[in-house]
């Protein structure tokens, strides 16, 4: 699964929850690209608690953007 978050979209865990993602529970991989401005952090947070099956996963990012990423996947949920 691709999955690439360009814009700023306002979603929070709470939205992402709700939208019950039954294909989840199924995802063995997955790769998210992470642009400037994303919140596509909370999206891989969401799959990365949700996907029980996960076996791998890869998150892109730009090198200048790395620090700031790294600390939001630190800060809890």
């Amino acid at each position: 699964m691709l999955l690439i978050i360009k814009q700023k979209c306002g979603f929070d865990m709470g939205y992402w929850k709700l939208k019950n993602l039954t294909f989840i529970n199924e995802i063995k991989y997955f790769m998210i690209e992470l642009s400037d401005g994303s919140d596509g952090v909370t999206l891989a947070k969401y799959i990365l608690g949700c996907a029980p099956k996960s076996e791998k996963v890869d998150i892109i990012c730009s090198p200048q953007n790395l620090e700031e990423f790294k600390r939001k996947f630190r800060e809890p949920r």
